[in-house]
């Protein structure tokens, strides 16, 4: 009787790792992390980080900010014709978000009007339409490759960007 009761509290216990493993997403480092903190070591987010200049960062920062900030412009032919989309290029680098759903999404090019290539090549971001409140028709749609494509009317045509990258 005491080898079953064994048996199934073996299993009761198994299954309650299994549970708390579940359910914290699988982090299994947690336990290495109990341990160092009763042990007294810091662990890796305690531990000291190597230095750096803080001199070398604020370069760093304003040549970043200087190659994003200074885009020249690039014009495209819109619904009203050319068309600004240096603005949208920018906020696409700094990896900053349209307030759309589908902006940074995959395109999928259904229509096969670009370039055929494997499913999630592409990304689609909104180029938002003056005198519109919401996002308007125009996209920008940009492949793996970093090839650039301007569409002034929801995926019907596209122009090529060229030079943008």
């Amino acid at each position: 009787m005491k080898r079953h009761q064994r048996t199934i509290s073996t299993g009761v216990v198994i299954l309650i790792g299994l549970l708390f493993a579940y359910f914290w997403k699988g982090d299994l480092n947690l336990g290495k992390t109990l341990e160092n903190s009763r042990s007294g070591q810091a662990s890796q987010t305690e531990k000291q980080k190597p230095k750096v200049k803080t001199s070398m960062l604020k370069k760093e920062a304003k040549s970043v900010k200087k190659r994003i900030g200074e885009r020249t412009p690039v014009f495209v032919e819109g619904p009203n014709g050319k068309e600004d989309i240096s603005a949208t290029l920018d906020r696409i680098e700094r990896g900053e978000k349209f307030p759309h759903r589908n902006d940074g999404s995959v395109f999928r090019n259904r229509e096969k009007r670009l370039p055929l290539e494997k499913r999630g090549y592409y990304n689609e971001y909104v180029h938002p339409t003056k005198g519109r409140k919401g996002p308007g028709a125009q996209r920008i749609v940009i492949g793996s490759k970093k090839e650039t494509f301007y569409t002034p009317d929801h995926y019907k045509t596209f122009q090529e960007v060229e030079n943008v990258y």
